[in-house]
């Protein structure tokens, strides 16, 4: 997910390998930031202040979508932020689980990477070690992206 003003678009989906397929968001859609695992991480990276402004031009679009209300966004947005991740259960696809974390670049999210899989192979463990994962991409395209910005000044 790229953030773009108060929503983010999804750039890019790579399909895993296990059987059942857990297709959350096609490419090129847009979701208001607080819907969606990525979307959440990048909200949860903001600064407070900034979270709560988009949250308040987001709130009739994000209590347009079952299952969620602008108050569990700022809770979880709460939990993204002192966790340094968004685990969450994917809003309107029951039965799925998804991960998310901000990229960050010069400190602040301009994009996330989420992972989502059905919720019997979410367990605890499984969260941890995907996590790691997430963690070792996420630094590496952080830095990817520093060295393109550096070398473009």
């Amino acid at each position: 997910m790229i953030r773009s003003g108060d929503d983010a678009v999804c750039a890019d989906r790579a399909i895993g390998s296990y059987p059942i397929k857990t297709f959350v968001v096609d490419v090129g859609t847009r979701r208001p930031l607080g819907i969606g695992s990525g979307n959440l991480a990048i909200l949860s990276a903001l600064p407070e202040d900034v979270a709560d402004l988009i949250l308040g031009h987001n709130t009739a679009r994000i209590n347009s979508y079952r299952d969620i209300d602008i108050q569990q966004v700022r809770d979880l947005a709460a939990q993204g932020r002192s966790q340094g991740h968004i685990a969450m259960d994917v809003v309107g696809v029951h039965g799925v689980r998804a991960l998310g974390m901000a990229v960050l670049l010069n400190g602040k999210p301009v994009a996330a990477i989420s992972i989502a899989a059905i919720s019997a192979r979410m367990v605890p463990e499984r969260e941890q070690k995907l996590l790691k994962v997430l963690s070792r991409e996420i630094a590496e395209l952080s830095l990817m992206l520093q060295q393109r910005t550096t070398k473009s000044h």
